[in-house]
């Protein structure tokens, strides 16, 4: 078998990806599995967002970085910063298995604590060829969240030449489409508030491109749990037209090679893309 960095110079090579974000890549799968095999994480956390496209449906799916999680019942986990010690050891232990590889972990501490309690985490992994931890992830946990459609359990797609037999939690599809919806109204909010605050909108906007191609996907279904996805963050909207607001769709062209096209180098340009993203989201309310 290969040795990691190898593994990783392989992918790299493949996908034409920054190496960095491919070791990221590489660590994400051994975290998720961790994580899963924590007892008091394993059977309460369920996995969300754009690493959930990548590492539980779509092996081909653009890179992410991060990990977010619901949790299954909404409320605190008991002794959580405990728990993602036990990850992170396990974690070392693990990837030692393949390699000299270091793990710690730093609990991100927020000025003024998050309004809705979530704990939030960076794991650094310094690689075999690596003099520092170079990869970081960021692992973020909701715990204010209703998870309103059934919770799927999907094996992780590693995407390297080693196994990795383990099966996730994850939200549905339709759950991570209005989800995505909703996001476009907080980055609008965010800016109407701060002025800044969307610079990832694209990366929405790219997976909900995506996503409303998904036979079935794309439609009138979507528009109550939607609903009630905006109530639970105190968002709203006026029109259909709200998610495709010519501000939003501005920062998401100008970060288009900044913030998306490291993560798939081979997505369409921006004004390609939005525009046909922007009719996929009005035809929901057709």
């Amino acid at each position: 078998m290969p040795n990691v960095p190898q593994l990783i110079r392989s992918v790299t090579q493949k996908t034409q990806v920054q190496q960095y974000i491919v070791e990221k890549d590489y660590a994400l799968s051994y975290l998720l599995a961790v994580i899963n095999h924590v007892d008091g994480l394993g059977e309460n956390l369920v996995l969300k967002g754009g690493t959930a496209l990548k590492k539980l449906y779509f092996a081909n799916y653009r890179f992410s970085e991060d990990l977010d999680y619901s949790t299954r019942v909404m409320g605190p986990i008991k002794q959580i910063d405990s728990l993602m010690e036990t990850v992170v050891h396990s974690m070392d232990e693990m990837l030692n298995e393949r390699g000299p590889f270091q793990v710690g972990l730093e609990p991100i501490l927020l000025k003024q604590p998050h309004p809705g309690d979530q704990k939030a985490y960076l794991v650094r992994v310094q690689f075999p060829e690596q003099r520092q931890p170079l990869c970081r992830l960021k692992v973020e946990i909701t715990v204010d969240e209703p998870i309103l459609t059934p919770v799927e359990i999907r094996p992780v797609l590693h995407g390297f030449a080693e196994e990795i037999d383990v099966r996730i939690p994850v939200y549905s599809l339709t759950e991570i489409t209005v989800e995505k919806l909703r996001a476009l109204l907080q980055s609008k909010a965010r800016l109407q508030e701060r002025g800044w605050g969307a610079s990832r909108v694209c990366r929405d906007y790219y997976d909900l491109w995506n996503l409303l191609k998904i036979p079935g996907l794309k439609s009138p279904d979507l528009i109550p749990l939607l609903n009630q996805k905006c109530v639970i963050r105190d968002v709203a909207y006026t029109s259909p037209n709200d998610f495709v607001s010519k501000d939003l769709l501005s920062i998401a062209s100008n970060e288009w090679a900044q913030q998306l096209l490291p993560f798939v180098p081979d997505a369409p340009p921006a004004e390609e893309l939005l525009p046909q993203v922007q009719s996929f989201i009005l035809s929901i309310w057709e």
